[in-house]
């Protein structure tokens, strides 16, 4: 059985909801895959630009949690127009909810948000955090639109689809990770495969060193924008069921206000997640410090007091809370 051919009218149970349910957690797993391989291949540009990489994901999730809200009333709307055979109805709702795709103001907020997270402008983690973000979000339409092709199709009944452009674009970004990261200089997959001749000689022709820690982000919105391209063709086609067509993207107030009323709250609760993980990002910022200070200090507080430096100790113990 197809996910695209699956009818949760029929009364089975089961089966239909192990074909939807197994593309969906395998496309989860191969998000983890996007932000594993960019870890791995940053890695070897040096600590500055991993940590850079943990203070940028936290706000990329917390923008992708605010748009995911809205996605959800896409899938929500479609599912429930295709239960009640409205075909001409699904199109639209799904060409409405393409159109409610916004653009986030990371580029200008970036710099001023990440300190909230724990980075200190003027490092050089502050501003390969800040290079990283904005990076993502000026492909934040091709982000969404990936997302969005996603909640529609799953809203159809087809989970497959959303999967095999997932995988597509885990392996593209694998693929353009080294060399969008390292360039031609210093790269170790070269040495991997036998071809350092062939590095050397790329880089005496292109001079490319690689971009570090954007090229990580540079080949996420690459490859993520490829599946939304192939994803809006296959929407715009009819080959997925939904067909699309301009007067689908005409935005109508009663449609928009059904999406907004089914996913502000999606959108609030899927935010609150990620606030969350912001929070303890930093948190642990701000504390690191202070983990790190305590067992040294805590020797000099025991040999003060009673001494005619007792101030040294409440100052030594404020410095503890301070940096807890």
């Amino acid at each position: 059985m197809s996910s695209r051919d699956v009818n949760l009218t029929d009364g089975e149970l089961l089966k239909p909801m192990l074909v939807l349910a197994v593309p969906i957690v395998l496309s989860q797993m191969m998000q983890v895959a996007y932000n594993l391989a960019d870890t791995f291949w940053v890695g070897r540009v040096g600590r500055e630009a991993v940590a850079a990489l943990s203070f940028s994901w936290p706000l990329v999730f917390l923008m992708i949690s605010v748009g995911g809200g809205f996605t959800v009333a896409g899938t929500v709307l479609v599912a429930q127009n295709k239960g009640a055979g409205n075909d001409d109805q699904v199109d639209h709702v799904a060409g409405q909810t393409i159109a409610v795709a916004f653009s986030v103001l990371g580029w200008f907020l970036s710099p001023h948000l990440l300190p909230l997270i724990g980075t200190t402008p003027g490092t050089v983690v502050h501003e390969l955090s800040v290079e990283y973000t904005r990076t993502i979000f000026v492909g934040v339409f091709f982000m969404f639109g990936f997302f969005i092709f996603q909640a529609l199709l799953r809203g159809w009944g087809d989970t497959r689809t959303p999967m095999y452009l997932m995988a597509l674009g885990v392996a593209l970004n694998v693929v353009l990770d080294p060399f969008l990261i390292l360039g031609f200089q210093g790269n170790p997959l070269f040495g991997l495969v036998g071809l350092d001749g062939l590095q050397s000689a790329l880089y005496a022709a292109t001079g490319f060193s690689g971009m570090g820690v954007q090229g990580a982000a540079v080949a996420t919105v690459v490859s993520r924008g490829i599946g939304a391209v192939v994803g809006f063709y296959l929407l715009f086609s009819g080959s997925v069921g939904i067909e699309l067509s301009p007067r689908d993207l005409v935005l109508q107030r009663e449609t928009v206000e059904r999406i907004v009323r089914i996913g502000a709250p999606s959108s609030v609760e899927q935010s609150t997640r990620a606030l969350g993980v912001t929070a303890m990002t930093a948190l642990v910022a701000f504390s690191v410090l202070g983990w790190f200070l305590s067992p040294h200090l805590l020797p000099l507080i025991g040999t003060t007091p009673g001494t005619v430096v007792h101030e040294l100790s409440v100052e030594y113990t404020r410095t503890i809370f301070v940096g807890v």
